[in-house]
């Protein structure tokens, strides 16, 4: 392998790993809002399981504001999501391409490989051939 087949195969590879960990990225930030998303809910559950506790005066009050919050809290987590998604689609499309340059610099390596392997091939056999080509004449003189 030359040495710019080697420069485009290791360039290719680093820009696909770095696509590749920003997507990773962006997947990891949905699971982390979507599991801050599941807390809020179990709150929200938790909170209504126990209003058997207070009285109605205290419940209605309190049972406001932290659901006020719980939605507040929550409508942000949903934005999250929302856009973390829109990241990946970013992400995704931009490993998928770069992964796609990758795969397409390694079948250039690989061709230009093989071609440098046909022509020093073709260049043996040449040789090869001028060789028995001069045995014959030599042992022409010879006879």
């Amino acid at each position: 392998m030359t040495v710019p087949d080697a420069e485009l195969l290791r360039v290719s590879e680093v820009l696909r790993d770095r696509a590749l960990a920003r997507f990773r990225r962006d997947l990891e930030a949905e699971a982390r809002l979507g599991a801050e998303r599941e807390r809020i809910d179990a709150l929200r559950r938790a909170a209504l399981a126990e209003a058997g506790a207070f009285g109605a005066h205290q419940i209605t009050g309190m049972s406001g504001l932290w659901q006020g919050e719980l939605l507040r809290r929550r409508a942000a987590i949903q934005l999250g999501i929302a856009e973390a998604r829109a990241r990946q689609g970013y992400s995704g499309a931009a490993a998928r391409a770069d992964f796609s340059r990758d795969a397409a610099a390694r079948a250039l390596a690989e061709a230009a490989r093989a071609a440098r392997a046909a022509k020093r091939l073709a260049a043996e056999e040449r040789a090869l051939e001028e060789l028995a080509v001069l045995r014959l004449w030599l042992s022409g003189d010879r006879g």
